[in-house]
């Protein structure tokens, strides 16, 4: 699967704003979801929240790989 080395830098500091920001939320449109690590990262550690991603249609296979190697129960 691709792996960006960005996204696992950065993950921890992003679920720390995200943690505060949407507490009060149910859904998350993901936009421009890349290879889908960020979604399987933050899911599972949200249940709060329904996650769906979106990204042009040629990434679309990647990010589902991610999700078919780490699912969560609210993604989507």
């Amino acid at each position: 699967m691709p792996f960006s080395q960005a996204c696992e830098n950065n993950k921890a500091p992003i679920l720390d704003v995200l943690q505060k920001e949407l507490q009060e939320h149910t859904h998350v449109l993901e936009v421009g979801s890349g290879t889908g690590q960020h979604s399987v990262y933050f899911a599972p550690r949200l249940p709060h929240l329904q996650w769906q991603t979106s990204d042009v249609i040629d990434n679309h296979q990647v990010i589902q790989a991610w999700h078919n190697a780490y699912p969560a129960s609210n993604l989507y």
